[in-house]
């Protein structure tokens, strides 16, 4: 299956193999857009990228990472399951998000913005860091599904590739451009 990179701007075609932003494409097109030339009201989109904050879900990469780590560092789990450890995220903070929409509201004239960093990281590395600050330090062994994080000091693996954590149609990098960003 061919692997897609995508960097999404404002004027990013908007054709994508993840569900979540093909159903916030429609909205764009089909009621955005529409919208605000039928009827003049002031519409403005701000296409979000991962926005973490400690209110996420177990389903949520993060979460899951950095629960796995706490009880792994506990002793109350011995292995952290996880899919592609190569794809890479344009991570940021939600309550930055937050201001960020809250500042697309204020404008003069409606328009569409990126809320990103405009930085990657891959899931591999976050997990590393997050095993790091539980004073884990992880070296990997082994390719694709045969890969394994292995705790340096006590040799243990702590990381496992399971196949059913892959998504179906993968989107290897997702990076925002924040250029369009609004500034206070």
């Amino acid at each position: 299956m061919e692997k897609f990179k995508i960097q999404v701007k404002t004027k990013t075609p908007l054709f994508t193999h993840e569900v979540h932003m093909l159903s916030l494409s429609f909205m764009l097109i089909g009621l955005l857009l529409i919208t605000e030339e039928s009827y003049g009201i002031f519409a403005a989109c701000g296409i979000l990228f991962n926005h973490e904050s400690p209110l996420r879900g177990e389903e949520f990469v993060t979460k899951k990472i950095t629960l796995a780590v706490a009880k792994i560092k506990h002793g109350l789990q011995k292995t952290l399951y996880l899919g592609n450890l190569n794809a890479r995220r344009d991570w940021g903070y939600a309550k930055d998000y937050v201001q960020g929409m809250w500042q697309i509201l204020q404008a003069e004239k409606p328009d569409n913005y990126v809320l990103a960093t405009g930085k990657n990281e891959t899931i591999r590395n976050f997990a590393v860091l997050a095993f790091r600050t539980a004073d884990i330090e992880i070296e990997f062994e082994g390719e694709k599904e045969n890969e394994i994080g292995i705790d340096i000091k006590t040799g243990n693996p702590v990381i496992r590739i399971d196949k059913k954590h892959y998504r179906p149609a993968e989107v290897d990098t997702l990076l925002g451009n924040p250029k369009r960003q609004m500034t206070s």
